[in-house]
């Protein structure tokens, strides 16, 4: 657990907070874009919010926001909306 007594996307929404610019939120939703983008694997890494996971799932937000010059806040906020939906 990131943060006791908080789960994966409420601890990383609490870290996101903080420091918006190094951190993003772990949602279901946005993993659901992941996947769709063929950037995260549901058998290999899940489909939920994982503490075990978010390092990875922040990785690949890291690499979309460097590669499309947007900010990590609007990254997570394009991937919560688009929910893997083209």
């Amino acid at each position: 657990m990131l943060i006791p007594g908080a789960q994966a996307a409420g601890a990383s929404a609490i870290l996101m907070a903080h420091k918006p610019n190094q951190f993003t939120v772990m949602d279901v939703r946005a993993i659901q874009s992941l996947i769709w983008l063929q950037r995260w694997s549901a058998e290999a890494q899940g489909a939920k919010a994982s503490s075990l996971r978010w390092p990875d799932y922040l990785d690949q937000c890291r690499d979309i926001s460097t590669r499309t010059s947007h900010t990590l806040r609007t990254v997570d906020r394009a991937l919560y909306m688009s929910r893997g939906r083209p």
